[in-house]
């Protein structure tokens, strides 16, 4: 069951949030806009994995 595995993985990527914004921050050739598109992506991804409640309706209720 992959369900296990959520947890974990989830506090593998809530590790790695500066590093994230860090590579979009120094990333060549993005402009402005497109920097501020992904952070917003980035953002509502961080709001899902903070929150209990929308990761057992969205991860954990969804896997296998």
């Amino acid at each position: 069951m992959n369900n296990e595995h959520v947890t974990a993985s989830l506090q593998e990527f809530s590790g790695a949030r500066d590093e994230i914004y860090a590579l979009v921050s120094e990333q060549e050739g993005l402009d402005s806009g497109v920097k501020k598109r992904l952070f917003d992506y980035i953002d509502k991804s961080y709001d899902l994995i903070d929150n209990p409640k929308a990761v057992e309706k969205k991860f954990i209720k969804r896997c296998v």
